[in-house]
C-alpha cells in the first residue's frame, strides 16, 4: 500500500462491446440491481461518477478531478477500477467497462521493463512519469486483481489475452523485492521495509491473478503465483504477536517487527486491513480493535470488518453511516477515486469485496530462529551465509550490485542529511559471543567530496550497533568492544550482550555537501576468534 495514501485511507466498440454486454443480461443485471436498495445505488453512483470524471482520454486514471492539475498513483487507480467492475455486476453501464478497457490497457503499455509502473504528474495538457513509484508490490498485485475481475465479469478472451503479457510482469515485479527466506515483500527495490498492508495486498493479488492464469491456460504463471501467494501467506504470520495482541505494521531486513497501535494511521489502519481480510487470530482481537481504532479508521474500511467479523446489526448500521457521508466525501474536487472503489465494494460486500486469506493460527509459530555459530577455520570465520540485500534511499540516487559476496553501492546525494544505505540480512541468525573481532574490504571511490561513510550491526531486536570505520582503502579489523549503539535504536534494546545474536550487516552513506557522488565496494567479510 502507497505511504501517501488519502487520509481516510490504508476501447473497443461495434460487434466486441455487443459481445461484452452479453454476459450480463438485462434481467440478470435487473435482478441484481433489484437487491441494492436506491439509497445505497444513489451513494454508488456518486462514487462512479468521481471515478469517471478522473479518467482522462488516453486511459490514466488521476487520483481526483482536480480541474487542469493531475496527479496519477496507478494503485489508486486499481483500487478505482476494482470499485468500477463491483458496480458493473449490479447496474451495468456500457461506458464503465470502456473505461476499465481503457485503464488496464494504458497500465500495460506504461509498465517498465521488470513489471514496474511509474507515477504521473503534470496537467491534463503535459504530464509526464515521476521516474519514481511508491511501491512495486502493491502496484503489481492490485492490477492483477483488476484483471482477474475483468475476466470474472465479461470473460472477454480477446482483451483478455492481449493483457497477459502484462499480467505475467506484475509477477516479475513483485519477485523484485520477494525475501525468499519468509515469502514477504519489501515496498520497493529503494525502501526496506516489510509493509502488513502491501504484503496482504500481494497475497490476494496474486490469488486472484493465479484464478485469471488458469481461466487462460497459463498453468506455468498460475503455478508461479500459486507459489507466492503460498509463501507470503505464511510470512503473514510474522506480522501477529500473541504477547501484544495485534499486527506489527511493518518489518525491516533483520526481522525486527514495529509493534505499535497508536495512531489511527498507520498502526491502526493496518490492522483495521488485517482484519478485514485475514482470518482472526484470536477472538479478542475484534473487540479490542472495535475500541480503540475501528469506526475512525474510515467508513469503508470499517464496513469491511464488520461485514467478516461484526453483527448484523453492526453490518446495518455501518452501512448506513457510510451511505449517509458519501454525498459529502464525493463531491466534485473533494472525493478521490481511491475513496471512491473502496466505498463500492464495501457497500456491495460479498464478492465485491477481496478474498480471505485463511490462515490456520492453531498451528503453533514457529519457534524463534537460534544462532548459529560460525564455522571457523583456525582463528578465522567467513560470514554465515547472506541472503538478498534490501536497500532505502533519503532524497538520494542510488544502485546495488551483489554478486552474494561482495556489495557495489553507487550513489548521488543531492542534498545535506540524505543518505543511501544498503542492509545485508544473514541468512541464519549469527552467533557472536566468540568473536572477538569483524574485519572486511571497505573501498570509497569519490567523485566529490562530503561523504560518511557507516558500518553497523543489526541485533535481532533491530537494536544498530555502529562500528568505528575510517575513510580509508583495504581490509578493516573493528573489536567488537568497540562498537556504539546507535542513538536511533528502538526503545526495546537489550544492551550489549544482544551482541551474541546479529541479524545482519547495515552500509550507509550519508552527506555532509551537497551533490556528493561516488562508489563503495563492500567485500571480504570475515570474524575473528
Amino acid at each position: 500500500m502507497p505511504t501517501n495514501i488519502p487520509a481516510s485511507r490504508p476501447f473497443p466498440g461495434g460487434l466486441l462491446l455487443a459481445c461484452l454486454f452479453a454476459t450480463a443480461s438485462p434481467t440478470s443485471a435487473a435482478a441484481a440491481a433489484g437487491n441494492v436498495s436506491p439509497e445505497k445505488l444513489a451513494a454508488i453512483d456518486a462514487c462512479l461518477t468521481v471515478i469517471r470524471d478522473a479518467q482522462v482520454p488516453d486511459g490514466l486514471i488521476r487520483l481526483q478531478n482536480e480541474g487542469d492539475k493531475l496527479w496519477a498513483v496507478p494503485y489508486f487507480s486499481n483500487i478505482a477500477v476494482m470499485g468500477v467492475l463491483a458496480a458493473w455486476e449490479v447496474r451495468p453501464v456500457k461506458e464503465d467497462l470502456v473505461l476499465v478497457e481503457k485503464w488496464l490497457r494504458w497500465y500495460a503499455a506504461h509498465q517498465n521493463p521488470d513489471g514496474t509502473v511509474n507515477d504521473y504528474k503534470g496537467t491534463l495538457s503535459q504530464y509526464a512519469s515521476t521516474g519514481d513509484f511508491d511501491s512495486t508490490d502493491s502496484y503489481a498485485s492490485t492490477y492483477l486483481q483488476t484483471l482477474w475481475r475483468y475476466w470474472k465479469a465479461t470473460k472477454n478472451e480477446a482483451v483478455a489475452r492481449e493483457l497477459l503479457p502484462a499480467a505475467r510482469k506484475c509477477l516479475d515485479a513483485i519477485g523484485l523485492t520477494l525475501d525468499p527466506r519468509d515469502g514477504l515483500t519489501y515496498a520497493k527495490p529503494s525502501h526496506g521495509v516489510k509493509y502488513l498492508m502491501d504484503n496482504i495486498e500481494v497475497c490476494v493479488g496474486v490469488d486472484e491473478g493465479a484464478r485469471f492464469f488458469e481461466a487462460l491456460g497459463d498453468l506455468a504463471s498460475a503455478a508461479r503465483a500459486r507459489e507466492i501467494e503460498k509463501n507470503t501467506r505464511e510470512g503473514l504470520r510474522k506480522f501477529w504477536s500473541p504477547k501484544h495482541g495485534y499486527y506489527g505494521w511493518f518489518g525491516d531486513p533483520f526481522d525486527g517487527f514495529v509493534f505499535e497501535l497508536e495512531k489511527h494511521y498507520p498502526d491502526g489502519l493496518a490492522n483495521v486491513f488485517a482484519a478485514s481480510y485475514i482470518t482472526p487470530p484470536d477472538e479478542k482481537f475484534y473487540p479490542m480493535l472495535r475500541e480503540s481504532h475501528g469506526p475512525a479508521s474510515g467508513g469503508a474500511y470499517w464496513l469491511t470488518v464488520v461485514r467478516r467479523l461484526g453483527s448484523p446489526y453492526e453490518i446495518k448500521h455501518y452501512e448506513r453511516l457510510l451511505i449517509r457521508n458519501v454525498p459529502e466525501a464525493m463531491k466534485p474536487g473533494v472525493g478521490n477515486v481511491c475513496d471512491a472503489g473502496n466505498n463500492i465494494m464495501a457497500l456491495l460486500g460479498g464478492d465485491a469485496m477481496w478474498p480471505q486469506i485463511r490462515i490456520d493460527w492453531t498451528r503453533p509459530a514457529p519457534p524463534p530462529p537460534v544462532p548459529v555459530a560460525p564455522a571457523w577455520k583456525g582463528p578465522v570465520a567467513e560470514l554465515p551465509a547472506t541472503s538478498i540485500p534490501a536497500w532505502s534511499v533519503y532524497k538520494s540516487k542510488g544502485d546495488i550490485a551483489w554478486d552474494g559476496a561482495r556489495a557495489d553501492l553507487t550513489f548521488d546525494i543531492e542534498d545535506t542529511g540524505c543518505y543511501v544505505q544498503y542492509a545485508l540480512p544473514f541468512r541464519t541468525l549469527a552467533d557472536f559471543s566468540d568473536v572477538r573481532s569483524i574485519s572486511f574490504v571497505l573501498n570509497l571511490v569519490m567523485e566529490t567530496h562530503g561523504a560518511v561513510v557507516g558500518v553497523s550491526l543489526v541485533d535481532q531486536d533491530g537494536d544498530v550497533w555502529d562500528l568505528p570505520v575510517t575513510p580509508k582503502k583495504g581490509r578493516q579489523e573493528i573489536l567488537l568492544g568497540q562498537v556504539v549503539r546507535n542513538k536511533w535504536c528502538f526503545p526495546t534494546a537489550n544492551g550489549i550482550a544482544d551482541l551474541d545474536r546479529i541479524a545482519g550487516l547495515r552500509l550507509q552513506v550519508s552527506s555532509t555537501d551537497k551533490q556528493v557522488k561516488g562508489k563503495v565496494t563492500f567485500s571480504g567479510i570475515r570474524l575473528h576468534k
